[in-house]
């Protein structure tokens, strides 16, 4: 699969799919391929994002990691988090890795796209607080449990 999605590499680089009224290249992968529409899609996804996934898809070619953990490597993957994605997909087994990607936008930090004019002199970093909370309780099992939100200071 690693060698099948540098080939498609290079005839997307050439823009082969293109005409004959297809619409993406995942179509033309499933059309003349006859790969599933699915499975079309996520060799277009690696294809499409194969220069932000050096590490990954060099796993892929010794074969350690399957195309579909690169797929889902490449929904989240960018500049600056390429090596600790990899490190995630390399290290855990596949459910555990696509747990892992499947939240990271959740929890990924986002750019801060504030003006940094708007908070000067306010002696806060934004406009905003987040919602901050502590709850504890103890459970049936008489285990003590903790539910807590912080900002970034604390």
């Amino acid at each position: 699969e690693a060698e099948l999605v540098a080939v498609l590499g290079e005839h997307d680089a050439v823009g082969g799919w293109q005409g004959d009224g297809l619409s993406s290249h995942a179509q033309w992968i499933s059309r003349r391929t006859k790969f599933t529409p699915g499975d079309a899609r996520r060799f277009a996804t690696v294809v499409a994002q194969g220069d932000r996934l050096p590490t990954l898809l060099d796993s892929a070619r010794a074969g350690q990691v399957s195309i579909g953990l690169v797929a889902a490597a490449a929904r989240v993957v960018n500049d600056s988090n390429e090596a600790a994605v990899a490190d995630v997909v390399n290290c855990c087994t596949p459910a555990q890795a696509l747990r892992v990607l499947s939240t990271y936008r959740a929890v990924a930090p986002q750019p801060d796209t504030s003006d940094p004019s708007d908070s000067a002199g306010s002696g806060q970093a934004g406009s905003g607080r987040a919602d901050v909370w502590w709850r504890q309780w103890t459970d049936r099992q008489g285990r003590h449990r903790v539910d807590a939100a912080l900002d970034p200071v604390t």
